[in-house]
């Protein structure tokens, strides 16, 4: 069984994440890994921290969350990954994970 929509809602209003945080969305058909890791660089060379969560990823699942140009490591996304919902569908987890 799968958590509901109405589950992982109430998960991710209880991360609580910083409100002044900015999030930028990149949506279309091609493109995207391209475009986010270009908005990626040019925060970074401008001294901003950056979070980086893309999909899929091509050989292991560490792929889709940056910090700053480095994936986490395993033993971060572990340690992150305690503590969410059971029964989360694969991207639902990354995410949950990404957003921590």
């Amino acid at each position: 069984a799968v958590v509901s929509t109405q589950s992982t809602g109430k998960y991710y209003r209880s991360l609580q994440i910083n409100k002044s945080s900015k999030i930028i969305s990149v949506v279309g058909t091609n493109g995207k890994g391209s475009v986010s890791n270009f908005i990626s660089q040019g925060l970074m060379a401008s001294g901003k921290r950056v979070g980086l969560f893309t999909s899929p990823h091509i050989f292991l699942p560490n792929e889709r969350i940056k910090i700053n140009g480095k994936e986490i490591s395993d033993k971060k996304c572990k340690e992150l990954s305690k503590n969410l919902p059971k029964n989360l569908h694969f991207f639902a987890f990354m995410f949950f994970i990404a957003m921590k």
